[in-house]
């Protein structure tokens, strides 16, 4: 029985071919499902563009009962389809989803749209890539998620207990040193070498 699966897409849009062979899997055991698509050429189209399609794939998709990481990268991340696919998912308990978002598409926007709601299902939250997002914005994003201000509170339990963030060149990792003490895991990454956080000097930063 299948337990990984990755859907990878060279095009400007998803394969009829794709649509027409997924309804026809059946996945109750699938952990990890991979959204790949290589990042848009620099003068041909936006960086952040999607996939037009990606509709018809969230109706061929089967059950995915067991599912508990999912990578979408490029082409297939549009706020729509994420919420969506999210809202799909089921949720026995605690949150146990890695969520990996890789591209330019992250923005405050983007994870306040897509993550509505799915703070029962995620968590972890990896970031690649996501030039675009502050870390002031991340911190709001994860204050929506647990429905309470991480900054102020105590005794908590966030929604999101582990953060990683891989090369985003906009996002000031060291102002969200914090978190660790607010119970979550933070972990670094930069020009493909973990940073070790021990050694990392943390900047004071007021968040509002």
């Amino acid at each position: 029985r299948l337990r990984k699966l990755a859907l990878h897409v060279d095009g400007p849009d998803i394969p009829p071919a794709l649509t027409y062979t997924l309804p026809h899997l059946s996945l109750p055991v699938l952990r990890t499902l991979y959204l790949i698509a290589p990042p848009a050429p620099r003068h041909s189209q936006p960086p952040d563009s999607v996939f037009p399609h990606l509709r018809m794939v969230l109706k061929a998709l089967p059950r995915l009962p067991a599912l508990s990481h999912l990578h979408m990268a490029y082409g297939w991340l549009d706020e729509r389809f994420l919420a969506s696919l999210l809202a799909l998912l089921p949720y026995p308990g605690a949150p146990h989803l890695t969520l990996t978002l890789e591209g330019p598409h992250i923005t405050y926007p983007f994870l306040c749209n897509a993550l509505r709601g799915a703070g029962r299902r995620i968590r972890a939250l990896a970031l690649i890539r996501s030039d675009k997002l502050t870390a002031e914005a991340l911190v709001d994003v994860l204050n929506r998620l647990s429905g309470v201000r991480l900054q102020s509170a105590t005794n908590l339990h966030p929604a999101i207990t582990a953060l990683y963030i891989r090369d985003c060149a906009g996002l000031d990792w060291r102002s969200l040193q914090w978190l660790t003490m607010a119970g979550v895991t933070l972990k670094v990454w930069e020009n493909g070498r973990e940073v070790d956080l021990r050694y990392a000097k943390a900047k004071k930063t007021r968040f509002p």
